[in-house]
């Protein structure tokens, strides 16, 4: 194991620790608050800025800013606050650890795919400019495994892995 490896692992090691600390439940909700509020803004947000600029005497362009901040806000806030009352249920009920092992293993996944995008763009700019040296990610024992990981995930999403054939 190199500095490279030490580097790559770090962040996952991270979601990890994260994942275990939030739990399941609140990795998600946050995962999916941020995809649902930017989802929501832009189907709302022209509708809510000419609502806003009916009553508001500032400039269309603010009632967009302002309608853009108030629905995400509003989306990101409610997910996250249900995230954390499903967690604090799952407590009451006694599965607390299993919803904190499943956030452990879930951080985990969500780093290898944030570190993996990450190393493919690191490789794709290598390939151009040539600022590693060959042996650098030759002797890493994860760079090739994880840099892989966006990849399959990205082929699977493309082949329709979520859809019933």
């Amino acid at each position: 194991m190199n500095i490279i490896d030490i580097i790559i692992l770090l962040p996952i090691a991270y979601g990890v620790v994260r994942g275990l600390m939030k739990g399941f439940v609140q990795e998600l909700t946050g995962l999916v608050a941020i995809i649902a509020a930017v989802i929501c803004t832009k189907l709302w947000a022209p509708d809510v800025a000419i609502w806003l600029s009916k009553y508001l005497t500032s400039s269309f362009a603010a009632c967009q800013l302002i309608a853009w901040f108030i629905i995400f806000t509003g989306v990101a806030l409610s997910l996250h606050l249900a995230g954390k009352i499903i967690s604090r249920l799952l407590s009451a009920i006694s599965l607390g650890w299993l919803n904190r092992l499943t956030g452990a293993i879930f951080g985990a996944a969500k780093w290898v795919l944030v570190v993996s995008i990450l190393l493919n763009g690191i490789a794709l700019l290598d390939n151009q400019f040539h600022f590693l040296k060959p042996q650098v990610h030759e002797k890493s024992i994860a760079w090739e495994p994880i840099r892989k990981v966006a990849a399959i995930a990205w082929d699977k999403v493309q082949d329709g892995f979520f859809v019933d054939d």
